[in-house]
C-alpha cells in the first residue's frame, strides 16, 4: 500500500511539472509558421478590447511595437495580443520601452510568452540570440523556410 502511494505521489508531482515543460520547433518551422516576424520596442501595453470574448480570456493584453527591423510582414508598427506572461510558468513578460525579437502568429498576431518560445529580450544578446538573428538576416535561411516544406 505504501509502495503504491508513493509511486502515485511520484507520477502526479511528475504530471504537473510536464505542463510547464518548452516544445521546441525548428526555426525554419517557427518562422515558416509565423504571420510576422520582427525587432520592435513596446510603445504601449493597454487591455484587449477585442470583442471576441475567447480572445480576451487567453490573450487579456494588446501590446504595440514599433518596428526596428521585419523579416515578415512590413509594418511600422504592430500591435500583437499576448498574455504578457500572465500563465503558471516562468514566462515572458514585456515592457514598455524594451526591445524584444518576435514572433507573431495568425490573424491576430497573437505572441505566445511560454517557456521555449523564440520571442525575446534584445537588452541581453546570447549565443543562440546571435545566431537565430544571423539566420534571419540571411536571404537564403527565409527563402528555405518559405519554400521547403521540411
Amino acid at each position: 500500500m505504501k509502495l503504491i502511494f508513493i509511486s502515485l505521489l511520484i507520477v502526479l508531482s511528475a504530471i504537473s511539472v510536464l505542463g510547464c515543460q518548452p516544445v521546441f520547433q525548428s526555426h525554419t518551422k517557427y518562422f515558416r509558421k509565423a504571420k510576422a516576424v520582427f525587432a520592435g520596442t513596446v510603445v504601449s501595453i493597454n487591455l484587449n478590447d477585442s470583442q471576441d470574448s475567447e480572445a480576451r480570456k487567453y490573450n487579456p493584453y494588446k501590446i504595440k511595437f514599433l518596428v526596428e527591423k521585419s523579416w515578415k510582414g512590413n509594418k511600422s508598427e504592430i500591435t500583437v495580443v499576448s498574455d504578457n506572461g500572465s500563465g503558471p510558468c516562468d514566462q515572458l513578460q514585456f515592457r514598455v520601452g524594451e526591445k524584444y525579437l518576435v514572433y507573431a502568429f495568425g490573424k491576430s498576431l497573437t505572441v505566445t510568452t511560454y517557456v521555449g518560445n523564440r520571442n525575446r529580450p534584445l537588452e541581453k544578446v546570447n549565443y543562440n540570440t546571435t545566431k537565430e538573428l544571423a539566420e534571419l538576416n540571411n536571404f537564403w535561411f527565409r527563402l528555405k523556410a518559405n519554400f521547403w516544406w521540411f
